[in-house]
């Protein structure tokens, strides 16, 4: 039970380490963002670019954007969450 906690604290701070408030991400971009950060931190696990929706840290929200004339699927940072 010990280690899921400590994994999960983890990659919340793998999460902190990318946010850039209402930044846009794409899936690719955001793959190779969290592959830096979980060979930083040790994380073993395979990282997806779905992996963000589970952050509790702050908002996120799946979006497409035209870059160059392209569609992109990607994600959009929002404002963080504060709980008390």
């Amino acid at each position: 039970m010990l280690k899921v906690v400590e994994d999960k604290k983890k990659l919340q701070q793998a999460f902190r380490a990318i946010y850039t408030r209402g930044a846009f991400i794409s899936n690719d971009e955001m793959k190779r963002l969290l592959t830096e950060q979980f060979n930083r931190l040790g994380i073993k696990l395979s990282p997806k670019a779905t992996q963000i929706l589970n952050c509790d840290i702050y908002h996120v929200e799946r979006c497409s954007q035209y870059i160059d004339g392209k569609k992109v699927n990607g994600y959009k940072f929002g404002d963080m969450l504060f709980n008390f």
